[in-house]
């Protein structure tokens, strides 16, 4: 997004309100996450092959990078 900054200066005795100010636009950037693997395993065995039994518990795990750290869902 975009965003102005502001600084405004005085001298600790000045008798003005501002002795001087400055504003700068700046654009702030995200990144977006990467999801770089995706894991299908049953009993601590990972699944190559695509497919999976109907009645079973596996677990799933996602890998992801991102500069500011990944959240997953």
């Amino acid at each position: 997004g975009k965003y102005l900054i502001g600084i405004h200066v005085k001298d600790k005795y000045s008798k003005e309100n501002l002795d001087d100010f400055i504003y700068e636009n700046y654009d702030v950037s995200i990144s977006k996450a990467k999801l770089e693997k995706v894991e299908v395993s049953y009993n601590g065995n990972v699944i190559t092959n695509g497919e999976i039994g109907a009645g079973k518990s596996y677990v799933i795990k996602g890998y992801g990078n991102s500069e500011n750290g990944v959240l997953y869902q």
